[in-house]
């Protein structure tokens, strides 16, 4: 029963929250707002660049006007967002995060 409530309790407290907050940032990031403007502290930077910064480029690849395109990947055998492309978007994002 404790291990049925505390994977609950686990999700609730990190995966929904992380999910919230980088939903929140790519929505920002979208609507051409500051990042100063939507969060003043970051009490974790390492949460930021591995959990959140992969889930904002990820939303903003995909909901963007111009986003990006699509293509097969063989290896891992799945369609995956140009390496160029996301590599460019992530650096605009940590530059916009001022990381």
């Amino acid at each position: 029963m404790y291990k049925k409530y505390f994977s609950l309790s686990n999700h609730r407290k990190v995966d929904v929250r992380n999910e919230a907050r980088a939903t929140q940032l790519a929505r920002a990031y979208l609507a051409g707002r500051p990042y100063k403007s939507v969060e003043h502290k970051v009490h974790d930077v390492t949460v930021l660049k591995v959990y959140i910064v992969p889930r904002i480029v990820s939303m903003v690849a995909k909901y963007s006007e111009n986003p990006i395109r699509q293509v097969w990947d063989r290896d891992k055998n799945r369609m995956t967002y140009e390496k160029e492309a996301m590599k460019a978007l992530t650096e605009t994002i940590e530059k916009w995060l001022e990381l």
